[in-house]
């Protein structure tokens, strides 16, 4: 029996799960000292402190179904000192989970359940099926029903039980978890509720728990929303024409003189409905692109209207509608006199407009792609026709490549062919990185002519500079007395191409024996000064020539013999011996004879050197 004198709210009821001996309401007993929360107690008792009975306590609060029980034991704590009391809790302190107001905060289990109202005088229906969503809170377990909202129900939808702990329909306990499962009924304030689902977190609680929630119901209608449907599909769905033509000459067989508009009926049942596509054309001619349109179909009139949209960076004036709103035709026609009879028009309609087909249009040749989610429904719902979204072929690119003017020899190549690029040209770029850490380096390498053309140019003598701040080449000509020429610039510095392949000249084509071609002449390097050999030696990447470790495999295949013929004794080769077995070149030669040679000493002993 519940108690007049006490509210029926969390912690004043004495059957309520939490109760507190000796006091009305539920008292604070969690602080915070040095940022560190825990529980006061009660020590108001001169009670001893039973262990078993506060570890049981401690393991019962950790499940989380630990409300539904209606046995929890109050605690009774020995009254303490200040002192005694804070050794106590220093030596007594364990870790332990917070109380289910903190932990079960937000958690709600919600249930889908409808109840009845009896319906009098009323030819249709003799009861009123309502939808109601019944909430459990798992934090203080209050409840709450809610009636979800019907359209044109007549009724003041809302909370119809507002949250409070509930007792149940004998008053014994507080109805809990136990009492609400799927497909059993509750009675809240004598009002029956059945209950025919609930969500999936609920779901998931009750198994987490053991409890079983039982089986999903189906929700049941009532004859009054069961003839609203009913009505709303016939009035969806369209007449057929000779119900149309009936209702019209019985109209006029009983006097009637109301005329037929039917413009009007369709305007008045399909204002502001527009069927919408996503469509493209292909301009196959010289300068042409793919050009992308938007086509409405207002049902309302059966007109068309065709708006291009704008692509950007295409270079093309955006201009209004491609076709302004108005009826579309499939064929053109025209009258020869006036006053002509014209035959029934031959119009584009929605059956014609399907995603993977096409329709002309002044002879450009519309293919459809895809339509707005609206039109998808329209096409599924009255003509049965799926509208899927179709894959956009790629665009046939037609390129015309401008020849690029050779270089007139007048300044720099990459400033005099940013003209052909930009009418307004633009300086280049320059690599500021490389221009910055590279900035005074050059390699200078000894060359001669490859094919002397006159006897006097057999003994002279060029240095090639390469600049490795900017991959510019100059070309000097050494001094050399009572020769006939003078010493100085031969090519000015500059970006050079490779006339064989039109390629920039790099660091790494400069090694020695290579052949370098300069204002149609052609140069082999002779050798490098010490600096170049030093820096090729330190960036072995860009000059493998210059790795020992990949001259050193070359190296040790020689001492291994053929197959088929005895060893060799030979171990110890010259230069010019290791450049004769033609897989050495004069670079990788002279890197072995820098790191592996003895000064004066120009023979080299393979065995010694690979450690063989």
């Amino acid at each position: 029996m519940s108690s007049a004198g006490l509210p029926m709210l969390p912690g004043y009821h004495p059957q309520h799960p939490l109760p507190h001996a000796g006091r009305k309401g539920r008292p604070m007993k969690m602080s915070y000292t040095h940022g560190t929360m825990f529980d006061k107690g009660n020590p108001i008792h001169d009670k001893p402190v039973d262990a078993s009975e506060t570890a049981t306590l401690i393991e019962t609060m950790k499940q989380p179904d630990w409300r539904m029980t209606n046995e929890q034991k109050a605690t009774d704590f020995v009254k303490f000192s200040n002192e005694e009391l804070r050794n106590w809790r220093r030596e007594t302190a364990v870790p332990s989970e917070g109380p289910a107001w903190i932990k079960h905060d937000k958690q709600v289990c919600r249930f889908f359940a409808y109840t009845q109202d009896v319906v009098t005088e009323s030819n249709t229906e003799n009861a009123r099926v309502r939808y109601v969503t019944v909430l459990y809170y798992l934090e203080d377990g209050t409840m709450e029903v809610n009636e979800s909202k019907t359209v044109n129900s007549g009724l003041w939808e809302g909370a119809m039980v507002r949250r409070h702990c509930i007792m149940n329909k004998d008053e014994s306990a507080y109805m809990g978890l136990d009492d609400l499962k799927c497909g059993q009924n509750i009675e809240l304030y004598s009002r029956v509720y059945h209950i025919v689902a609930c969500d999936e977190f609920t779901r998931w609680y009750f198994h987490q728990n053991g409890i079983e929630v039982g089986e999903e119901e189906e929700v049941p209608k009532d004859a009054y929303t069961t003839l609203k449907e009913r009505l709303q599909a016939k009035k969806d769905g369209p007449a057929p024409k000779e119900v149309v033509e009936g209702q019209i000459y019985n109209d006029k067989a009983v006097g009637g003189n109301r005329g037929t508009n039917d413009k009007l009926e369709q305007f008045m049942e399909n204002d502001l409905r527009v069927l919408r596509f996503y469509c493209y054309w292909d301009d196959n001619t010289t300068y042409g692109i793919r050009c992308y349109y938007e086509l409405s179909y207002f049902l309302a009139d059966n007109q068309v209207q065709i708006v291009e949209q704008p692509i950007r960076n295409s270079g093309r004036q955006a201009f209004g509608p491609f076709f302004k709103k108005g009826i579309l035709k499939k064929a053109m026609s025209m009258k020869i006199t006036p006053g002509m009879l014209e035959p029934e028009l031959d119009l584009y309609k929605p059956e014609d407009m399907v995603c993977g087909g096409s329709i002309d249009v002044y002879g450009r040749k519309l293919e459809f792609y895809d339509c707005d989610p609206f039109t998808r429904v329209f096409y599924k719902k009255w003509l049965s026709i799926n509208q899927v979204k179709q894959e956009i072929p790629p665009v046939v690119e037609k390129r015309v490549m401008m020849p690029i003017p050779p270089h007139v020899g007048v300044g720099d190549e990459d400033d005099s062919i940013g003209s052909c690029f930009a009418l307004w040209p633009k300086p280049r770029k320059v690599d500021q990185a490389k221009l910055m850490t590279k900035s005074g380096m050059v390699l200078r390498y000894e060359a001669k002519f490859v094919t002397p053309v006159y006897p006097e140019d057999v003994d002279r003598k060029f240095i090639l500079a390469f600049s490795l701040q900017d991959d510019c080449l100059a070309v000097y000509e050494q001094k050399r007395r009572n020769s006939g020429f003078m010493e100085g610039k031969f090519s000015e510095k500059s970006k050079k191409r490779n006339p064989d392949n039109h390629i920039y000249y790099q660091a790494s084509d400069f090694t020695v024996g290579a052949i370098i071609k300069v204002a149609t002449v052609a140069f082999k390097v002779l050798r490098p000064d010490e600096y170049t050999l030093a820096y090729m030696e330190a960036h072995p990447a860009e000059f493998p020539m210059s790795n020992p470790a990949n001259i050193v495999p070359k190296l040790r295949a020689l001492l291994v013999p053929a197959e088929g013929e005895e060893a060799v004794a030979k171990t110890v080769y010259t230069p010019d011996e290791l450049v004769a077995t033609g897989n050495f070149s004069d670079q990788e030669v002279i890197t072995v004879l820098r790191n592996f040679g003895t000064q004066g000493d120009l023979n080299l002993d393979l065995a010694a050197l690979v450690g063989a």
